[in-house]
């Protein structure tokens, strides 16, 4: 039995042919194995395969909850859905994965950010505190910064650097430059609104920014380190980013919207693959007015689209993500 583990076990890691760590593998299971059987069999075999198959489920199910959190997809949303949260007035809106706390603004063009302690301050205007990002040169451009672990992740206007600001003093704690990106409009959503440079955080707290070169150029994704913004990997999608609508990640897969003013989710690009999907269809939950931003909430398995349709209104939708 011990021979068949290990050999099981040398099979998950063939890529590493080391003999030695087999004998040493092999060895440690046949005294676990000795040491087990002799506990047991005092219980008898039934007993002896109750334990075994008992042990052998939870496995299963261990493996199954790891997979299922690990690479989790976007449901098809459907215009039934009812936003968990009654909605009031937002332009920019962020949610802290880490943290929880809420950074909303009632324009995209500013320096001031409103922090609130979570959702619900947030909807019943509770206890917000006035933030100011003094040290970023002008203001952030559009409605796609991000904020995490305390940080604002954002560019200023007229210019292609990404900057790093924490909130608590409003202080500037790194910048770097990002290269062949447009800004100020010359490669923004088809809306508008100076969304040149798009920022994400995905589930596990990875960040991404999304961006394009100049004048109608494709969508590049970029891994960004969130500790000194250092630049970790780019890929670029096979589709014009000033043609497209909005966006948001899920567990490394990048949904595309077909316009700002469509509910229509039209391609969807993997980052764990390299492979673009002009097939996939989807729809927001929402009438697709006019979107401003979509995000996905990884802590909380939620959806937030900010939809102006009579009025600059925000949208939670709940377990979006299988």
């Amino acid at each position: 039995m011990a021979q068949e583990y290990a050999q099981q076990a040398t099979t998950q890691f063939s890529d590493v042919e080391v003999v030695s760590v087999n004998q040493v593998l092999t060895a440690q299971i046949e005294n676990i194995c000795t040491a087990v059987c002799g506990a047991v069999s005092s219980l008898g075999k039934l007993v002896h395969n109750s334990a075994a198959s008992s042990l052998m489920s939870k496995a299963a199910n261990t493996t199954s909850t790891t997979t299922t959190t690990t690479t989790r997809t976007l449901k098809q949303l459907a215009t039934s859905m009812v936003p968990s949260i009654t909605p009031r007035q937002a332009f920019r809106l962020f949610v802290d994965n880490a943290t929880g706390k809420v950074y909303w603004d009632s324009y995209y063009l500013r320096q001031k950010l409103t922090e609130f302690q979570n959702m619900t301050n947030f909807v019943d205007n509770t206890n917000p505190r006035q933030l100011t990002l003094k040290d970023v040169l002008n203001y952030p451009d559009g409605t796609y910064q991000a904020v995490h672990n305390g940080h604002v992740y954002c560019n200023p206007h007229n210019a292609a650097t990404m900057t790093k600001v924490r909130v608590s003093d409003g202080s500037t704690v790194a910048t770097a430059p990002l290269p062949n990106a447009g800004h100020s409009s010359q490669s923004s959503w088809n809306w508008g609104g100076y969304t040149d440079i798009c920022w994400y955080v995905d589930a596990g707290g990875v960040l991404f920014v999304v961006h394009a070169p100049p004048k109608h150029g494709n969508i590049h994704i970029t891994r960004v380190d969130p500790d000194s913004l250092a630049i970790l990997q780019t890929w670029v999608v096979p589709r014009v980013k000033s043609q497209t609508g909005f966006a948001f990640v899920v567990c490394g897969r990048f949904y595309f919207g077909k316009s700002y003013n469509s509910r229509e989710i039209d391609g969807v690009y993997d980052t764990t693959t390299g492979v673009y999907d002009d097939t996939y269809r989807n729809s927001l939950p929402t009438s697709g007015t006019l979107v401003l931003l979509t995000s996905w909430i990884p802590s909380t398995n939620q959806l937030l689209i900010v939809d102006r349709a009579s009025e600059y209104k925000f949208f939670i939708f709940d377990n979006v993500a299988l």
